[in-house]
């Protein structure tokens, strides 16, 4: 039996030992910490609660496919509660909250008093969100997903969608990989917001 070492009990760790498991594979998990769960989890110290968990799970929809692995995986279940804040992000800029809201109606409409210039930019972004809207997270890595949108854009004969690689890995074959996929950009972790920024904005104005 071939055996596997997987480091990191976090969510992708569990996730990535359970079905090499389920593949037949010996695995071992190895964690540093006493419990498993990475940003999942929380403990408690001297009285105080320390809450470290993700605030947002791709996938909590029990309409969605990834859900089915995330109950399998024993991330979610029908008695973990998943709490829809309104708004679910907000960031303060230029001594302005700006908000994003589950509902692209509304967060237009309060975008539109912060920045009522933007109202043409506004309106494609409408646009776009609503042809993206029936879409699920694609149950595959970045690059396979990336290649999979890459074929729709062709077969469908619509505007190429600007994606960027956020990520860890940052060997030359790593962002060669990312880059032959498809994908517009890499930025390696940890990100900077200026440069972050500064991609974006050469992705979106040219």
């Amino acid at each position: 039996m071939k055996k596997i070492i997987v480091i990191g009990a976090g969510i992708s760790g569990l996730s990535a030992a359970i079905y090499a498991q389920r593949s037949g594979f010996d695995v071992t998990l190895i964690e540093q910490h006493k419990i498993t769960g990475g940003m999942c989890t929380s403990w408690r110290r001297n009285g105080y609660l320390f809450e470290g968990a993700v605030h947002w799970l791709t996938g909590s929809s029990p309409k969605t496919e990834l859900y089915q692995l995330w109950k399998e995986t024993g991330a979610l279940n029908e008695a973990v509660p998943v709490f829809l804040h309104e708004p679910f992000r907000s960031v303060e800029w230029n001594e302005q909250i700006l908000c994003l809201f589950r509902s692209i109606k509304k967060t237009v409409e309060h975008l539109r008093v912060i920045s009522p210039k933007d109202e043409q930019k506004l309106s494609v972004l409408v646009k776009d969100v609503k042809a993206f809207s029936n879409m699920q997270m694609p149950i595959m890595d970045g690059c396979t997903a990336t290649g999979e949108i890459r074929r729709m854009e062709k077969n469908w004969a619509v505007k190429e969608t600007p994606i960027v690689a956020m990520t860890a890995n940052v060997m030359q074959e790593d962002i060669e990989k990312a880059i032959n996929s498809g994908m517009n950009a890499h930025l390696g972790k940890p990100i900077e917001l200026e440069t972050t920024l500064k991609t974006i904005k050469g992705l979106i104005c040219g």
